[in-house]
């Protein structure tokens, strides 16, 4: 429940970033893994902060493979 705000506003930069670029008449589809940490739910320093920030990059990583970016 405390991180369903900072949830949302990853969600929302996702879904920014998710979309095609067209560069020189071609739609080059992007993607982006973004992982994020809360002080202090997540972590009391920079070092497990960093870490878990990490491991949510990775497993966002992770549940993408072997999908395609939307175009």
């Amino acid at each position: 429940l405390e991180r369903r705000v900072e949830d949302h506003a990853l969600g929302r930069l996702e879904s920014r970033i998710d979309k095609p670029l067209d560069f020189e008449n071609h739609e080059l589809p992007l993607r982006a893994s973004v992982g994020y940490s809360v002080f202090p739910i997540d972590g009391d320093g920079i070092d497990s902060l960093i870490e878990k920030a990490d491991q949510d990059m990775y497993e966002a990583k992770r549940s993408r493979k072997g999908k395609l970016a939307p175009i």
